[in-house]
C-alpha cells in the first residue's frame, strides 16, 4: 500500500509540475550546449533550457556545430522571452521567443532543427515542408537522420519509425 500511494504521488508531482507555466521576460543566453539547449540567465537566476517544439542534430551529427552557433548568434544580442511549461531531467522545457517571434519557426524554416511531432501535433508542418523542399540545413544533407532516430540507433534500440523513414521525428 505504502509503495502505490507513494507512486501515487510521485505521478500527481510530476503532472502537476509540467502543467504550471511559468513566464521569464528579456532574459539573456548565457551559453549553448547544442541547438535546442542553452543556459539562460535572468538577474536572479542561472538555468539549462530545453527548446519545446524542436529536435536539433545531436553533438556527434553533421550540422550540429553549425545550428549551435546559429542558435547562439541568434540569441545573443536580442530580445528573449521563454515560456516554460515543464521539466525534462536537469532542464526547463520552453518555447522560446525571440523579439516575440516563435524561434521554433526560425530554426525549422531554415532547416536548423527537425519539429519534435510527437510533442507538437505537427503544429509546424508547413515551415518542415517549406524546408524540406527547398532542401535547407539538414534537409540537405544526403543520408541525415533525424535527432530521435540517431538517439534510438545509439541505444541499439530498434524503432519502427525509423525503419519505415529514418528522417521520421
Amino acid at each position: 500500500m505504502n509503495k502505490l500511494i507513494i507512486l501515487f504521488f510521485s505521478f500527481n508531482s510530476i503532472f502537476l509540475m509540467a502543467s504550471k507555466t511559468k513566464v521569464y521576460s528579456d532574459v539573456k543566453v548565457e551559453k549553448c550546449i547544442d541547438g535546442d539547449t542553452c543556459w539562460f540567465k535572468t538577474s536572479d537566476d542561472k538555468f539549462k533550457v530545453r527548446f519545446s517544439g524542436v529536435d536539433a542534430p545531436e553533438k556527434k551529427q553533421e550540422f550540429a556545430s553549425t545550428t549551435s552557433r546559429y542558435v547562439f548568434d541568434s540569441l545573443k544580442n536580442s530580445k528573449v522571452d521563454l515560456k516554460c511549461t515543464g521539466q525534462s531531467f536537469d532542464r526547463k522545457v520552453c518555447e522560446i521567443f525571440v523579439n516575440g517571434t516563435d524561434f521554433a519557426i526560425d530554426l525549422i524554416s531554415k532547416g536548423y532543427a527537425f519539429e519534435a511531432s510527437s510533442f507538437t501535433k505537427n503544429k509546424y508542418s508547413s515551415f518542415v515542408a517549406s524546408a524540406k523542399s527547398q532542401k535547407l540545413g539538414v534537409w540537405g544533407i544526403k543520408g541525415m537522420q533525424s535527432p530521435f532516430c540517431f538517439r534510438q540507433a545509439k541505444r541499439k534500440k530498434v524503432n519502427s519509425e525509423c525503419i519505415k523513414d529514418p528522417m521520421y521525428n
